[in-house]
């Protein structure tokens, strides 16, 4: 049995093909587009799964299952750009591939082909014969390239020589299919392409663009269940709850909540408060991804989040006046709200509370929630100025003693949630979270006043 202690969820590397769950939908889509020799682009941002999911394709039971007796047909084989020396050649690509195509296959007119393709240095005419004789034997090579976007700033690789080749091949014989995965999506590197090569066709046409989908309840209760499997530790459904909620079906970051909240069962089990360990370990451990998610976004991405977690933290003092006009505001940033939803970031609420019949969006990850509050980056244009002399001293008067009087209550929560453990009631751990972003953003507006 393994050891209750150590914590069985991962969210530093890809998962196994026993850990994955989910995704059925685009699973079915690749390996449709593989069986009809066509390429396909996994697209989406950091830590979504990409990986995950090429490693779950290549896995030899999955594409058993897929397949069927066609599967000894297929020659799967993988590139991991981000392992590209800079001095690495497009001759050192296809030298691999080919080398991968003479292990997979024997046919001896098939291994002579690879001979003249050698000798040739990998000249695109003795390639498309490659392939096309691979076609007509009923094989088909399939290139399962991660990262693929970093091809797209190598210089060795970044020319229309390289790309168009890559574009014909895939789509003028049938013993080529590509499954790429990539942060950039396939209009953005076709735009790029178009810089190499302003006349011809744009290079990822063929592609068909797959969105890797949140993981749903039931999957994220599967994944929790299975990962627990043999460490005598059970998550309540309070647990589960505040995982799905906080990771937005994310599965990156429901290794990470999970992760959380079993390092909080054993501290409990130490003695130690549990239900506010997972809450700061979560906050901790996402930093870095949040902050990176955040430097991707422009501007007007931004202002969109931030109206979203103004909207998600009910009791946020600063601009809750303000806050229908704020949503309003959302009607002006309608490519944004479809581009924060195809990246997972924001999904619509099931909520009756419609705003005029029009959609209502929140923000997917609550921990993502918390980041924008707690990092110092809520501050919103158009807040209201106050110049009178005698209104400003007692505003500060106002302020310092709300902050003390929300500290007060900050520290007995604190207290009830350090007694109780994991048995405190849910709403404290949450209103100790809401007091402790109050305190920020009053705070901060002492200091605005201060300043001014």
């Amino acid at each position: 049995m393994v050891n209750h202690k150590l914590n069985p969820f991962k969210y530093g590397k890809p998962v196994s093909s026993e850990y994955f769950f989910g995704r059925g939908e685009a699973i079915r889509t690749i390996f449709s587009r593989i069986n009809n020799g066509e390429s396909t682009a996994i697209v989406g941002e950091h830590h979504i799964g990409k990986s995950s999911f090429l490693s779950y394709i290549r896995d030899e039971r999955v594409r058993s299952a897929w397949l069927d007796d066609r599967v000894g047909a297929y020659a799967f084989i993988d590139i991991d750009c981000h392992l590209l020396p800079g001095s690495y050649q497009p001759s050192d690509f296809w030298r691999e591939v080919t080398d991968h195509i003479k292990e997979a296959f024997s046919e001896e007119e098939l291994r002579k082909q690879l001979s003249v393709v050698r000798q040739s240095a990998f000249g695109s005419f003795t390639l498309k014969h490659l392939f096309d004789l691979l076609a007509r034997g009923g094989m088909q090579v399939v290139l399962l390239i991660d990262e693929f976007d970093v091809l797209l700033h190598h210089p060795n690789f970044n020319t229309a020589e390289f790309f168009g080749a890559l574009r014909s091949l895939s789509t003028r014989t049938d013993g080529l299919a590509l499954v790429t995965a990539s942060r950039t999506s396939i209009a953005e590197m076709n735009r790029r392409s178009q810089e190499i090569n302003p006349i011809g066709s744009p290079f990822f046409n063929n592609f068909t663009e797959v969105r890797l989908p949140p993981l749903n309840s039931k999957e994220v209760g599967r994944l929790i269940d299975r990962m627990l499997e043999g460490t005598g530790i059970v998550f309540s459904q309070h647990n589960q709850a505040y995982i799905r909620h906080m990771s937005g079906g994310n599965p990156y970051l429901v290794q990470m909540a999970a992760a959380a909240v079993f390092e909080a069962i054993i501290q409990e089990k130490v003695g130690k408060d549990g239900s506010a360990a997972a809450g700061r370990m979560l906050r901790d451990w996402s930093a870095l991804h949040f902050a990176d998610l955040w430097h991707r976004l422009d501007q007007k991405a931004q202002m969109v989040m931030k109206i979203l977690a103004l909207a998600e933290i009910k009791r946020y003092t600063k601009h809750q006046d303000s806050l229908p006009q704020r949503l309003e505001q959302l009607d002006n940033y309608e490519l944004e709200l479809r581009w924060l939803r195809d990246l997972g970031l924001i999904e619509k609420t099931d909520s009756t509370e419609e705003r005029d019949g029009k959609e209502k969006w929140r923000i997917s990850a609550g921990c993502f929630v918390s980041w924008i509050v707690a990092s110092g980056i809520m501050t919103l244009p158009s807040t209201p100025q106050i110049v009178d002399a005698q209104e400003r001293t007692e505003r500060i008067a106002a302020l310092r003693g709300q902050i003390k009087e929300k500290r007060r209550r900050l520290w007995w929560r604190n207290e009830q949630s350090a007694k109780y453990g994991l048995a405190v009631d849910p709403f404290i751990p949450n209103e100790i979270e809401d007091l402790e972003h109050e305190i920020a953003d009053l705070e901060a507006q002492l200091k605005d006043l201060n300043e001014s």
